[in-house]
């Protein structure tokens, strides 16, 4: 893990996201433009709070904005959930880190008492659906679960030899005296020690 980490905030600090689903900021344009009738969005990333301005600062380059939000929930931005791993709510984005995103839905829920009729819930991975409806259908909401399956293809294709030939190319590009820890604040190093630790 102590060897992941600074390649893996390397790539985020000095890498372009693409888009899985070309359509998606026209549909998130459409959604916002329900907020009139009471409808919220909003992201919950198991992206680090560590690379929450440059997650942001990728999606915007993509044309995706969830800052547009309810600005009741403005007044938690910068306010941490106390949980395992550091998170907060930054731009319209709750950034879970390694927590579990039913229970930092549940502490934000309550932090904003705010209890919707109905959550929309996307997500890649089962167990991060499951997690939401469980704490979602405790709280008496309806919940329904999109399962974005657009990508499992390319994960069973992943092959490890060609994966390790474009990291070498990347790598390359820059001495790895210069790689540990680039972008990364100086204060965010103990955090990142903390979670290699645990994992």
């Amino acid at each position: 893990m102590n060897e992941v980490l600074p390649d893996y905030f390397y790539y985020q600090n000095h890498l372009d996201l693409e888009l899985v689903e070309s359509g998606f900021p026209e549909l998130l344009k459409e959604l916002q433009g329900l907020e009139k009738n009471g409808v919220q969005v909003m992201a919950l990333t198991a992206r680090s709070l560590l690379i929450a301005n440059r997650t942001i600062q990728q999606l915007r380059h993509l044309h995706i904005d969830f800052s547009k939000g309810d600005h009741r929930i403005k007044r938690i931005e910068k306010m941490n959930f106390g949980l395992a791993f550091p998170s907060k709510y930054k731009g319209g984005i709750v950034f879970c880190s390694n927590n579990d995103k039913g229970k930092l839905l549940d502490h934000f829920l309550e932090l904003v008492g705010y209890k919707p009729d109905i959550v929309i819930f996307s997500d890649d991975k089962e167990k991060n659906l499951t997690s939401v409806q469980k704490t979602v259908e405790a709280r008496g909401i309806e919940f329904v679960g999109i399962r974005m399956s657009a990508l499992d293809e390319e994960i069973k294709k992943y092959d490890p030899e060609k994966a390790a030939a474009i990291k070498r190319d990347i790598l390359a590009k820059n001495p790895p005296e210069v790689r540990p820890y680039v972008g990364i604040p100086s204060e965010a190093k103990e955090s990142i020690a903390q979670a290699a630790a645990a994992a």
